[in-house]
């Protein structure tokens, strides 16, 4: 057969590579999978989404707001306090009712449930986007609801009332700042 010596040296060194080969197999398994490129392009893709979904959002935003103060401009004397006050003084919700021979007695709503009827009949501000706008509308329509009951000349002399055409007005100067509009363009 052969020389024993070159049979030895030659099993010697397959089983040096082998030994070599385990030890690159042991170094490939202790990588760990965040330590990968495909770990690396994941995270990549994902930054990208949320990246692009942001720009998305606060462009939409941006524009839904944009024409929200425009069509303000076109639309506030609607909900101005003075026209809820008006609206709210012609509209009643009280009376009796008929039924089965049973007469029953409604009782009128309070003004200044009726002028948050008139304004959410007119503006659904809560469909807003959440920010500064969305926060006076909301304040503007707690203080309508307080206005109490009385006549004309003492429902404007209220706190309540006053309150409520101060915080108006700040509605109104944030859309007019915000759509340029001013007395020459208007």
């Amino acid at each position: 057969m052969g020389d024993p010596t070159s049979t030895v040296s030659s099993l010697n060194l397959i089983a040096g590579n082998i030994k070599q080969l385990i030890a690159i197999l042991q170094v490939t398994y202790q990588v760990h999978w965040w330590n990968t490129q495909w770990f690396s392009a994941v995270i990549a893709v994902i930054a990208t989404l949320a990246v692009s979904s942001a720009n998305n959002y606060h462009n939409n935003r941006k524009r839904r707001l944009y024409e929200f103060y425009g069509w303000f401009m076109k639309q506030q004397v609607f909900i101005n306090t003075e026209s809820l006050l008006q609206m709210g003084r012609m509209t009643t919700y009280g009376g009796t009712l008929t039924k089965d021979g049973i007469t029953t007695q409604i009782p009128e709503k309070p003004i200044g449930e009726k002028m948050v009827i008139e304004l959410r009949s007119k503006f659904k501000y809560w469909q807003l986007p959440i920010g500064s706008i969305r926060s006076l509308f909301k304040k503007y329509e707690k203080l309508i609801y307080k206005i109490p009951n009385s006549n004309l000349s003492e429902i404007k002399a209220t706190k309540e009332y006053l309150e409520a055409e101060e915080t108006f007005s700040k509605i109104y100067d944030t859309a007019k700042r915000k759509t340029g509009e001013n007395e020459w363009t208007a």
